[in-house]
Formats: C-alpha cells, structure tokens, sequence
C-alpha cells in the first residue's frame, strides 16, 4: 500500500468518525433529554400524589370537625329538648296539684255548706219533747240504757285528714269516740273506709282515694262529725 492509499483511508477513517460522533451525541442528547423528561414525569406525580394526599388530609379533617360540630349541635338540642320537656312535667304537675287543691277547697266548701244548711234546717225544726225519765224499779234496768246507748257510727269505718280542731279533742280522742259510737277509726286510708272527716288543708292522697271510692265513701266536715258524736 502507497502513501496515496494510506491517505486516503486516513480521511475515510476521518469522515466516518465525524459522521459517527454526531449520531452518537444526538443519541446521548436524546437519552439525556428523555431521562429529564421521566425525571419531571416522577417529579410532577409525586407533587400530585402530595397534593391529593394533602387535599385528602384537609377533607377528612373538614369531615371530621362537621361530625363533631354536629355531635355537639345534637347533643344542646338533646339537653334542651330535655329540659324543655322536664319544666313542662314540672308546670303540669304543678297545675295538676293546684286544681287538685282547688278541687278539695271547693268541695270542702261545699260540705260546710251543705253543714250549715243542715244544722239551720234543724234549728228550724221544733224541739222534740222527751218523756220523763222513770226511776228504774231494778238495778238491771238501770244498766239497759248503756246498753242501749246511741252508737251513730255503727258499721262506720272513719279516716280523718287535714288540720282539725274538734272542739279541743286530740286526733286519738277522736278515734276512741268513733270507737265508742259503735265503729272502727284509723290515723291512714284503709279500703272499706266509709267515713272521711275533712278539715282545712286536706290531704290530697286521701282525697283521691275519697274519688275513686265515691260509691262506698261519704265526706263529711268536722261539724258533721262533732253532731254524730253528739247524738252518742
């Protein structure tokens, strides 16, 4: 081989390489700029994914704080809507005790009435003559009038309720006098009570009681029963 010949080889070996070099920078060019660009692709994915995982965060944390604010709203309204409803049982039952006690006024009223009207008619009615006592002949008859002494409350079970005066006689007085007139006298309410005895500010069991048992019960005032004791 010639120089000519070597010379020539020389600038084919040159012209490949210089065409070779610029293919193999635009292929390192093209990988460099496809590196960058999945290197953004992952950047922007991941400042996505942080965003949507921050926007999630705020919205559970929105939920969350709306849950407890309507827990709360629930449970004010829960004591409210309770404490509305225990002061309207307390007006009603405060309204219910009043009429109650008006009721027992009214129908104490109307027994001192009914009292007064009674002894009035009685007052009007002309005095009865009683015979002459004879002097017993025995000593057996002069123990038959005890025997067939007055018993007004015979058959009579009497209860007694409210403030009562009873011409100065005590409340236990009073029940061993009922005892004595022929009947049975207790301080409570049993059942079969046939007699109540009303005085100022009764009792408003009793007068319940009194109600329910209208057909078997009789309430008289402390008059009435001051003239039961009298005819005894």
């Amino acid at each position: 081989m010639n120089l000519f010949d070597l010379f020539v080889a020389g600038c084919v070996a040159v012209l490949i390489l210089c065409a070779i070099v610029p293919i193999v920078q635009l292929t390192a060019k093209s990988r460099r700029e496809k590196a960058q660009e999945r290197e953004k692709q992952a950047q922007a994915a991941a400042r996505e994914a942080a965003n949507k995982r921050r926007a999630d965060d705020a919205a559970a944390a929105r939920q969350t704080r709306e849950q407890d604010r309507q827990r709360r709203q629930a449970e004010r309204e829960a004591k409210q809507a309770a404490a509305h409803a225990t002061k309207v049982a307390r007006a009603a039952e405060l309204a219910e005790l009043a009429e109650r006690r008006l009721r027992a006024e009214q129908e104490l009223q109307a027994l001192r009435a009914q009292a007064a009207q009674e002894a009035a008619e009685a007052a009007r009615q002309p005095a009865r003559q009683e015979p002459a006592p004879q002097a017993a002949p025995q000593q057996a008859d002069a123990q038959e009038p005890a025997a067939n002494a007055p018993q007004p409350f015979r058959g009579h079970v009497v209860s007694f309720t409210g403030t009562l005066t009873l011409s100065g006689m005590t409340r236990a007085q009073a029940m061993q006098k009922v005892e004595q007139g022929g009947g049975k006298a207790y301080k409570d309410m049993p059942a079969g009570t046939t007699l109540l005895v009303v005085g100022d500010r009764p009792g408003l069991q009793k007068l319940d009681k009194a109600d329910r048992w209208i057909g078997q019960l009789r309430k008289i005032t402390e008059r009435q029963f001051l003239e039961m004791l009298e005819t005894a």
